[in-house]
Order: structure tokens, then C-alpha cells, then sequence
């Protein structure tokens, strides 16, 4: 996807990357719309290979919901869905809430449910094992993930990190883990050990559906069958060797964070291979996201600004990006500050900000430089319309410097 450009006259050109603009389209709406999940049942290398995908019962309320897990139990065949927002629900593999509704669960210190990355059963005793981003597990019950054990590290197979797992769960007739990967492999081993009993081999999804759809996997405790969930709300078109690595990283943005909808184009040596549209662009009306619906352009000002800029040193003689802006030869002059330092520190990467009791703002900059003023002036302390415009400015990070009083 990248692109590389040289020009020898300033090392800020030295790379610069292919654009990928993500729109975001924000709505405060969250109305019941024809499901975008479903479910697949197969084997552990054809996830489609015994029924192909068919809908899902979604109650309106939870139709945006992101699940963070889901795995069925080996006594009764029920499915259990743990959601983002701290609860979970159990249920037929097509309606997730058919037997109970959600209920809230529980989980170590320290941990939150989008630190979750899988969610397994074991068929033998119905026991949890939630997988963390951190490569820790934990033993419970669907209501308290740590009922019974810790968190404790478990081991993949090499090459392999805990953002490559797209699913896991144990088999009802051995307790054998199964784990399902990113790159199209799965493997064999127990929750300690995801390789121990058989290295990584291939597996399938449906034609209709791709890896970076998948929700979660599980495997039913009377069969083994394979049990897939998936969540398709895409439209558009990109090139083969992308489409699969934009695809996961757009549907996790979806339910990690609730984002009702966005686009996304990335563009290489000027051409765009990838135009995708995720989501509903209308709630209220089902209007899926189109690679052309219009968005709110944001912070994608500056991107489409940096690279004209980037664009004029190359080709104008008389432009630089080392130009100075601000002062007294800057276009901008010194009329947004009222000296050239307060101009320095205002416009200084910040680092962090607070405001004390008596309503003076203390500012960190990067350059490990800490200065006191208003709201609206970083280095102006004085409160006196006569004096204003005096400021204080002083390094910190040595047992030497001044000590505001906050």
C-alpha cells in the first residue's frame, strides 16, 4: 500500500505513504435494521462445510451492541455472548438471548471487556476460559471470568500473537482447544499451550463471507460441530491483497467502538485500490454505507492539507516546509501572539494541561519547558489588564526548577 517518494532537498520527504482516509459518520441513533450478523456451521478447516451462513435474531436494542465473545456450553448446547458492555446472554446459535437476557459478568482487576480476545468452554465440566490481548487466561463462569483461577500466561505457535486470534473453544468429546488465526490457519492444544497437540493447517470460511467478518467461533458439546458468527455491514470494491487486512481492521473499529458507520479509501501512486463504505450511513432507514456517501470531513483537512504542502516544496522553488509560518517573516506575521516567545510556547507540542485553583493554567510542553497563564494565552500569569502580556516559563525534570503552585 505505500508508496515511496524521494526529494533530495528536504529529509521530510524522504518517505511518504500511501493516504487512507477514514471517515467518520456520527449518529446518535440506534434503531433495530435488518441484521448484519449470521452464522455458519462446519468443521474445524471448513467453517461453512456442514450449513452455510443463515441470519440472525438480534433484539432491536442490541442490534449495534459489539460482542466481545462467544462460545456454547458442553452440557446443554447453549450459546453465551459476552458483550462490551459488561454483560452477557445465553441462547440458541441463532438468537443469542433466546434463554436468559443479559446479565452483567464480572472480571479480574485490572481487565476491561475489550481487553477479551476469545472466549471458551470446556466441554467436560462447562468451565470459562477467557483469553485476554495480553496473553493471559483466566478459569470461571459466564457471570464471574475469574471465579476459579487468575489470569496466567498461555503460549502460541511461533509467529503468532494474541491479535491474530479470531476465535477460539474446546471440543465436547476431548477437551482439545482449538484456535482459529487471522492468515486463514487454526491449530490444536490446550488453554496453556494453543499448538501442543497439532501445529498450524489451513482452513476455509464461505465464499461470502471473509476472515475479518468472524465475531467469534465455537464448537458444540454433543457434535463438535464448528460454530461461526459473523458481522457483514460492507460495501465496495479493492484490490485482493488489501481488501482481507482492511476488512479486519474495519470490523473490529465497528464493534470495539460502536461506530455506526465509515469509509475508507486508500489510494497508491495516485490510483485508489480500495473504495469501502462500513455500516449504516442512516439508522432510522437502514441506509447501508456506500464507498461514496458524503461524511463529515473532520480532521482529514489536515492530511489533504499536509500533503499540498508537501506537494509546493517539491515543485515551488520558493516554498519550503522548513519555512517559518509565524514572526516577522512568515506570512502569518507575530499578529497571533504578542511576542514571538509567547508564539513559540503556544504553538510548542503540548503535553499535558491543568488548571489551578485560581483559575491559572499551567502548560508541559515537549520540549520540557512548563509555562503558567490564562485559558486563551499559554504563558501569560497576570490577571491585570495593564500588566497583561508578562509571562513565566521554566524547565522541569531536575530538582532545580520552580515549583508552581497548583
Amino acid at each position: 500500500m505505500a508508496g515511496r517518494m524521494k526529494n533530495p532537498t528536504h529529509p521530510t520527504h524522504r518517505y511518504l505513504g500511501a493516504l487512507v482516509a477514514a471517515q467518520l459518520f456520527v449518529s446518535s441513533v440506534a434503531l433495530a435494521a435488518p441484521s448484519p450478523r449470521s452464522r455458519s456451521v462446519g468443521y474445524s478447516f471448513d467453517l461453512a462445510g456442514v450449513q452455510d451462513p443463515v441470519a440472525m435474531s438480534v433484539p432491536a436494542a442490541d442490534e449495534q451492541a459489539p460482542i466481545v465473545g462467544i462460545a456454547i456450553a458442553g452440557s446443554t448446547d447453549h450459546a453465551y455472548a459476552w458483550y462490551a458492555d459488561g454483560t452477557v446472554s445465553s441462547g440458541t446459535s441463532t438468537n443469542l438471548e433466546y434463554y436468559t437476557n443479559k446479565t452483567e459478568f464480572d472480571l479480574p482487576d485490572g481487565y476491561g471487556p475489550w481487553d477479551i480476545i476469545a472466549i471458551a468452554i470446556r466441554g467436560s465440566d462447562d468451565r470459562v476460559f477467557t483469553f485476554f490481548a495480553n496473553g493471559k487466561f483466566t478459569q470461571g463462569w459466564s457471570q464471574d471470568l475469574a471465579a476459579f483461577a487468575g489470569p496466567q500466561d498461555f503460549d502460541l505457535p511461533p509467529g503468532y500473537a494474541p491479535e491474530d486470534i479470531v476465535g477460539v473453544d474446546m471440543a465436547g468429546s476431548n477437551d482439545r482447544l482449538y484456535a482459529w488465526y487471522s492468515d486463514g490457519q487454526f491449530s490444536q492444544g490446550s488453554p496453556t499451550d494453543f499448538a501442543d497437540v497439532a501445529g498450524p493447517a489451513a482452513y476455509s470460511v464461505p465464499a461470502s463471507r471473509k476472515i475479518g467478518h468472524i465475531i467469534d467461533i465455537g464448537i458444540a458439546g454433543s457434535t463438535d460441530r464448528v460454530y461461526t458468527w459473523y458481522h457483514d455491514v460492507e460495501l465496495g470494491s479493492g484490490y485482493s491483497s488489501i481488501t482481507d487486512r482492511i476488512d479486519a481492521h474495519a470490523m473490529d473499529l465497528l464493534r470495539r467502538y460502536r461506530v455506526p458507520a465509515f469509509g475508507v479509501s486508500v489510494s497508491k501512486n495516485g490510483r485508489v485500490v480500495l473504495e469501502k463504505g462500513y455500516g449504516y450511513a442512516n439508522n432510522a432507514t437502514h441506509e447501508r454505507m456506500q464507498p461514496g456517501s458524503r461524511c463529515r470531513i473532520g480532521s482529514v483537512s489536515k492530511v489533504v492539507t499536509t500533503l499540498a504542502t508537501m506537494h509546493m516544496d517539491m515543485t515551488r522553488g520558493d516554498f519550503s516546509v522548513s519555512d517559518p509560518i509565524y514572526g516577522a517573516s512568515g506570512p502569518l506575521g507575530n499578529d497571533f501572539a504578542m511576542t514571538q516567545l509567547i508564539g513559540r510556547l503556544r504553538f510548542t507540542p503540548i503535553v499535558a494541561k491543568a488548571i489551578a485553583p485560581n483559575d491559572h493554567v499551567f502548560t508541559w510542553n515537549q520540549s520540557m519547558t512548563v509555562s503558567e497563564g490564562t485559558s486563551t494565552n499559554p504563558a501569560d500569569s497576570s490577571s491585570d489588564e495593564s500588566t497583561r502580556g508578562r509571562y513565566q516559563t521554566f524547565a522541569f525534570g531536575s530538582k532545580k526548577r520552580p515549583a508552581p503552585t497548583v
